[in-house]
């Protein structure tokens, strides 16, 4: 063991495991950071150190300790900030500095940044109190989304479609953000979708996109499939959004993750990431394209040299598992039209598991594949009722334990 050369994933939870896996199989010892000593990632790692990975001074602090020689970020925007931090302090290589992070990952700075570069966004603006927001948002039209501009996963998020819904949407984002501001901006009617890309010397090599679902929560992505029906010229306005960005930015090789919205006008770049989607995103592209995802971005964080080159992808959807209500999780049965296309899985639950708020937890993921794009887009959508989750109101009836099942 001591002879390997230990590295920090910053995070720990089932959406690193990818990570994990992709830099045992480099031959890296992996040390894992986070505040949740439960999760699974941290089972897989060859030791776990307890930080708060939000706080980029206890991730520095952390990585003198280990004395890492190289860190890769976990799947979240606190994660990747962080991550930058200690990076430039210690002059490790695979990232950005700090502050080129700040600026893609707080959505107001990337906003800023988008119309810097004459690309299309929505228009935004920033509000730091709820006393005159109505008539900072007047220009903007209606409807318009409330956002903090440091969170993810929809957390904090309301679409207001009048005046009178703006001042509570705006202290209910103030309750989450870490900032004394949060950002309203234009909401954009469109279909929502992904474009992730590898990038080297400014210029996409691999790249692959999905289209979004979002069962449960209107502003969680809780399914994708892939081929994207986004159009051939939209693709290509994403690349060539993309990689001006990264020219501008003088961004280091590696991965750019692109969360868009296709109008009928193109699509509109609404999030920006340089870290890994979570969710194990990395084995939906693996599934799809044989593409090895998780190992390129492990490499390409620690500044070696990555696979740049495309691929071609099957049709394949990823499905994430929630309940319809807060309960107690009895169990969980698929019918035959799922199963018979199940191609991986990793599940977490186990029976008498409490859900308490059914529009954020999720407690499995699954992958199917298919036998054409006809078969998938008539499938993908029913998805959440063929999978069948039983919740009661109460846990007074035992029930027996579900092993958690991982590939």
């Amino acid at each position: 063991m001591a002879d390997r050369d230990r590295i920090l994933v910053v995070g720990g939870g089932h959406a690193e495991i990818p990570l994990i896996d992709a830099a045992h199989e480099l031959g890296f010892e992996v040390f894992t950071t986070g505040n949740r000593p439960h999760d699974l990632g941290h089972r897989r790692a060859d030791g776990y150190v307890g930080r708060d990975f939000s706080d980029p001074e206890a991730i520095r602090d952390l990585a003198a300790e280990l004395g890492v020689v190289g860190i890769v970020s976990g799947c979240n925007d606190f994660a990747a900030i962080s991550t930058a931090s200690a990076a430039e302090q210690f002059g490790l290589p695979g990232h950005d500095s700090h502050e080129t992070y700040l600026r893609i990952h707080h959505k107001d700075r990337f906003r800023a940044l988008l119309e810097e570069l004459g690309l299309p966004t929505p228009r935004s603006v920033v509000v730091r109190d709820a006393a005159h927001v109505v008539e900072q948002c007047e220009p903007l039209g209606y409807p318009v989304i409330v956002k903090p501009v440091d969170l993810t996963g929809g957390k904090g998020m309301t679409v207001c479609r009048s005046p009178h819904e703006l001042a509570p949407a705006i202290d209910h984002a103030f309750t989450l953000t870490r900032q004394d501001y949060v950002v309203v901006e234009q909401f954009m009617e469109g279909t929502r979708h992904g474009y992730t890309c590898f990038v080297a010397g400014h210029r996409v090599g691999f790249w692959f996109a999905d289209d979004e679902q979002y069962y449960r929560n209107e502003f969680l992505v809780s399914g994708t499939t892939t081929p994207t029906s986004m159009p051939a010229p939209a693709l290509d306005e994403l690349r060539a959004s993309v990689e001006r960005i990264s020219e501008h930015l003088g961004l280091v090789d590696g991965l750019m993750h692109v969360q868009c919205i296709l109008t009928a006008n193109g699509p509109r770049i609404v999030e920006l990431c340089r870290r890994c989607p979570g969710d194990l995103y990395p084995w939906f592209v693996q599934l799809s394209t044989g593409y090895p995802y998780a190992r390129a971005v492990v490499q390409s964080e620690l500044g070696l040299p990555f696979d740049t080159a495309p691929a071609d992808g099957r049709p394949v959807a990823r499905h994430c598992l929630m309940a319809t209500s807060e309960g107690v999780l009895r169990s969980i049965e698929m019918d035959d039209t799922v199963t018979a296309r199940l191609i991986e899985q990793m599940t977490w639950w186990q029976a008498g598991d409490r859900i308490t708020n059914h529009l954020v937890d999720k407690f499995g993921i699954v992958f199917l594949g298919f036998d054409g794009v006809d078969d998938m887009t008539s499938l993908a959508p029913t998805l959440s009722d063929r999978i069948a989750i039983t919740i009661t109101a109460d846990d007074a009836v035992s029930a027996p334990t579900a092993p958690a099942v991982t590939p």
